[in-house]
């Protein structure tokens, strides 16, 4: 089956990020539950506001019941979704929106695929401009040379991305790749871009431990194509 779910963008938490509908993502995954019974429990794993919103669709009650409650989901909040469910469906589905969280991401495509074909197409496409949209060699090169962490003051005095730490903090809150604590989402770590340190420090006579945010050589080659696309489309670069 090659039409998958549409990807649209939706206002969540004030922001217009590329996200789903629940219901067409639950008929998709085939599951045997009822709608309501189903979404209750992924709610709980996720934020309102920030990775959904909910919404009462314009339109008469049924029948001796309350009308009918819809979610808009994020599609990182999709793609766990679609992981949780381990089945075929799960898998093609999950398979789609990895791809396509890659190209928005690392493109920032305005026109997101709607199959999973023209998904395959347009990361072809990112293949053969790897070229022309690679940063600088050298940098990147020295970068990778080293298996020691940097922290983000480090990083983008090395890799010249043109902005100061300030604002690559917040391009990457933006971005939902770190929390409003600077802190990565768990998902990023997994993948190996950035490790937290515990930090043990002194302040007036008592001690504590500091969790700082740092980057492995993985994410340096991540970030680097990360802010690349930023500059070139969607993200405003104010240095602060």
């Amino acid at each position: 089956m090659n039409d998958l779910i549409e990807i649209k963008k939706e206002s969540i938490g004030g922001e217009a990020v590329n996200a789903v509908n629940a219901r067409d993502l639950w008929r998709f995954l085939g599951n045997k539950k009822q709608f309501a019974d189903w979404i209750k429990p992924r709610l709980d794993k996720f934020v309102k506001d920030v990775d959904y919103v909910r919404f009462s669709p314009v339109s008469e009650k049924p029948q001796g019941g309350r009308p009918a409650m819809e979610y808009v989901v994020s599609l990182r909040m999709a793609k766990h979704i679609a992981m949780m469910e381990k089945t075929e469906q799960g898998v093609q589905v999950r398979d789609y929106f990895i791809r396509m969280e890659l190209i928005v991401q690392t493109e920032f495509y305005q026109q997101i695929p709607k199959t999973l074909p023209e998904a395959y197409r347009k990361l072809a496409e990112m293949e053969e401009q790897k070229a022309i949209m690679a940063p600088k060699a050298e940098v990147y090169d020295a970068l990778m040379s080293s298996e020691d962490l940097v922290d983000m003051s480090e990083f983008v005095k090395a890799a010249d991305i043109g902005f100061g730490r300030n604002t690559a903090f917040r391009v990457l809150r933006e971005l939902r790749v770190l929390r409003p604590n600077n802190q990565p989402y768990q998902d990023y770590v997994s993948r190996g871009y950035f490790k937290l340190v515990e930090q043990p420090f002194t302040r007036g006579g008592e001690q504590g431990i500091n969790i700082k945010t740092m980057i492995t050589a993985k994410g340096q080659e991540y970030l680097i194509k990360l802010f690349d696309g930023a500059k070139s489309v969607e993200i405003q670069l104010h240095t602060v």
